[in-house]
């Protein structure tokens, strides 16, 4: 959260530099700051491993991925909405209700001019 929220703002600034040496990830940093530019985001810190679905979702693909030594090439579906139900019908995560989609009905941030 304090990345995304504050310290980007200044690495960017400086040229993505920052005093106390090379920043970490710095390609992950810039790729994020490219995507978000383009959406309306509200950043939400989860607490990890606390039972929330989509955290614990997030998890499970991640040690999949490292136990199968697997890379996903790109975009592809989720698969949330299945993983979800399975959990639920072994009483898992009950309470997680998919979040309304009125709620994201905006109308997108026109393109930025062409430089």
């Amino acid at each position: 959260m304090d990345g995304i929220n504050g310290w980007v703002y200044g690495w960017a600034r400086r040229g993505w530099t920052r005093k106390g040496g090379a920043i970490e990830n710095l390609s992950l940093w810039q790729d994020l700051v490219r995507a978000a530019r383009r959406h309306q985001v509200q950043w939400c810190w989860v607490k990890g491993h606390a039972g929330h679905a989509q955290n614990e979702y997030a998890n499970h693909l991640a040690i999949r991925a490292a136990r199968e030594q697997t890379a996903s090439e790109g975009l592809v579906p989720s698969g949330f909405d299945e993983w979800i139900a399975a959990e639920q019908d072994q009483g898992r995560y009950l309470d997680f209700l998919p979040p309304d989609p009125a709620q994201f009905d905006f109308e997108p941030s026109p393109p930025p001019p062409a430089a």
